[in-house]
Parts: C-alpha cells; sequence; structure tokens
C-alpha cells in the first residue's frame, strides 16, 4: 500500500486538533488526554512504520 505524505501529514494534524480540542476546550482529566495522545501516535507510528520502508525501498533502488 502506497502511503502519500499528504495523509501521513493530514493524520497528524487531524490527531494533533483533536488532542488540543480535547485539551483546552473540554473538562477531560489527564488519564484521558493521555489516552487519546497513545492511541494517536500508536496510529501514527502504524502509518509510518509502512512509509518509511517505502522510502527505503525507492532510495535502495536508486543506488
Amino acid at each position: 500500500m502506497k502511503i502519500s505524505k499528504t495523509l501521513l501529514f493530514g493524520a497528524t494534524a487531524l490527531w494533533l486538533l483533536i488532542l488540543a480540542y480535547f485539551s483546552f476546550f473540554t473538562t477531560t482529566s489527564a488519564s484521558t488526554n493521555l489516552m487519546i495522545y497513545t492511541t494517536g501516535q500508536g496510529f501514527l507510528i502504524a502509518l509510518l512504520i509502512p512509509y518509511l520502508n517505502q522510502r527505503k525501498k525507492n532510495r535502495a533502488s536508486k543506488c
């Protein structure tokens, strides 16, 4: 599956907006904010690993 930079940056921006919304505009506890943070990090890492593998393959094929 090819993952574009736009998708990766868009997902990152959306996750940060959700985290900022819950942190500053709602009355959530610190544990809720931590759960949102770690869940978002997990999803972003799941997107980032294939993207980095794809870049690694592209660099290896150019050499």
